[in-house]
């Protein structure tokens, strides 16, 4: 899947280090898109902290 296809309040797991053992995981707040590609969605942990995922991150959709 990527960033292009995600919504608002879509839930997603993501991993920010390959030694973690359990991903991070949030709701989908903000979507950037621009014109080479590179889009950007902002996440929203349950712990109020925010991360900004793109499509070479380590993601996926929780449904």
């Amino acid at each position: 899947m990527k960033i292009r296809e995600l919504n608002i309040d879509d839930r997603v797991a993501f991993y920010t280090d390959s030694e973690q053992e359990n991903p991070y995981e949030g709701k989908v707040t903000e979507l950037y898109y621009n014109f080479k590609g590179k889009e950007m969605a902002q996440i929203e942990l349950d712990n109020a902290w925010y991360y900004n995922i793109t499509d070479d991150d380590d993601w996926e959709v929780i449904y």
